[in-house]
């Protein structure tokens, strides 16, 4: 289960960086603008991650 998780992490974390390369190429200001997206969207999942992790510590 742990390494579907680990695949899964790589393979979104590819696409993002697919994705924020493409809007970079399309418009140098995009850049900027890719990085502030992701950090706004870095913070608004920070808090599910903590949960996640929380839970996960509990043995069951």
């Amino acid at each position: 289960v742990e390494l579907i998780e680990k695949l899964n992490l790589k393979l979104k974390s590819g696409i993002e960086e697919l994705r924020r390369i493409t809007l970079s190429c399309l418009c140098p200001c995009c850049l900027c603008v890719t990085v502030i997206v992701e950090l706004a969207l870095g913070l608004i999942k920070a808090p599910f991650h903590v949960m996640r992790w929380f839970t996960k510590q509990i043995p069951c």
